[in-house]
């Protein structure tokens, strides 16, 4: 019982797909004679020997080779079609079926866009404010006689203008999935993207865009085959809005605090504590500085006055000079703390100190020292103070 029964359903299944076959071959293969049973440009575009006569509204033979005015047939299963070969049927079909004219112009349906579209298809542009998206926004074939759609009807819809950034929704009805073609793009010419089943799209609205989708049936429904609402992105417009109200929160709370740093700064007791402490130490230091300028003010002073006082004595090393020549000192009783000339260090032993002409100081051996270093160079025989560069010495 079982195997009549799936037997059945076999010979049911091979007898539906022979029909379908041999209508489909059968709607292709009409001769030139069958022309004039086209009554639209749609159904006699795609047959190679007809094609659709605009000025008068009828489907006449055609005996054209130009390739410009034929067209390869898309296999009439979804399967093996790709996006190329879809583009070039749709818009060759484009072309003999939309008339031309004057480009974007609003609304002008019954010159730029095909009648039978028209009628079937609804509007050819999409022209959608920001204000009623929500509620009128939608895409739909319309109902004509009780069905959705005609046979390789072709309908194009082309966002004119909207918002500049929107979502949309689009719902397929599975079940007549394979019966119809839905494809997206944003370049009219050349569409991208084939819908097979229930999505959401982000369309952009900028002139680089021209987002159109099209439309082709293999059939007419009972049903609408695809629906486009639009699509409320509240949770994105929430997110969007929520990072605007943090950045202006981060900004208005960073300003707070450096409001609230300079008033500390300004006020608080932490901080005067330790603007005196600064202030006290940078008046050590000037304090300091005027002092050890002083000092050394009255250090000039004191050695000019010495200077004067007592004459320098000059050493005894002129022609039989040594290194152990002894040398004139200053009194020791008067004896102070000086630099050497010579190695830039204190002379701390008041026995090792020579007071040269100029007045400037040097120790004992480093004075020997300049003065036997010039009697190996030269022929004239002379040694001037590193400081003030005074004749110290001429043999």
């Amino acid at each position: 019982m079982n195997i009549i029964f799936f037997n059945e359903i076999l010979l049911i299944l091979l007898y539906s797909f022979i029909k379908k076959t041999f209508c489909q071959q059968s709607f292709l293969n009409n001769s030139n004679n069958n022309c004039s049973l086209f009554s639209d440009c749609f159904n006699c575009s795609i047959i190679p020997t007809c094609r659709w006569n605009s000025s008068i509204e009828e489907c006449i033979p055609s005996t054209q080779s130009n390739s410009n005015f034929s067209l390869h047939q898309i296999n009439r299963s979804k399967k093996n079609n790709n996006i190329t070969i879809l583009n070039n049927y749709f818009n060759f079909i484009k072309k003999a079926c939309f008339s031309p004219t004057t480009p974007m112009i609003n609304n002008n349906n019954n010159k730029i866009y095909n009648s039978i579209s028209n009628k079937y298809c609804g509007n050819h542009y999409i022209i959608t404010t920001e204000n009623d998206i929500e509620k009128n926004f939608k895409i739909e074939l319309n109902k004509i006689n009780g069905a959705y759609a005609a046979q390789n009807l072709l309908c194009e819809y082309i966002f004119f203008s909207g918002p500049n950034e929107f979502d949309i929704k689009i719902n397929i009805n599975e079940k007549d999935s394979n019966n119809f073609y839905l494809l997206f793009g944003k370049d009219i010419l050349n569409i991208s993207q084939i819908i097979n089943s229930s999505i959401t799209l982000e369309i952009n609205m900028n002139p680089n865009n021209i987002n159109t989708f099209l439309f082709y049936s293999l059939k007419s429904f009972d049903s609408p085959p695809f629906t486009i609402t639009y699509k409320s992105n509240f949770w994105k417009k929430t997110v969007q809005a929520t990072g605007y109200i943090m950045l202006a929160l981060i900004i208005i709370i960073i300003a707070i605090i450096i409001n609230v740093i300079i008033y500390m700064r300004k006020n608080s007791s932490i901080f005067k504590k330790i603007a005196k402490k600064k202030n006290k130490k940078e008046k050590e230091k000037n304090i300091y500085t005027e002092d050890k300028s002083k000092i050394e003010e009255m250090s000039l002073m004191k050695r000019k006055s010495s200077n004067e006082t007592n004459a320098p004595i000059a050493p005894s090393i002129i022609k039989n000079y040594t290194p152990e020549t002894p040398i004139n000192f200053l009194d020791k009783e008067k004896f102070t703390f000086e630099k050497c000339v010579f190695d830039g260090l204190f002379i701390n032993n008041k026995e090792d100190i020579y007071k040269a002409k100029c007045g400037h100081f040097y120790h004992k051996n480093c004075y020997n020292k300049l003065i036997e270093d010039i009697k190996k160079t030269g022929n004239k025989k002379e040694l001037k103070c590193d400081i003030c560069q005074k004749d110290i010495y001429t043999e």
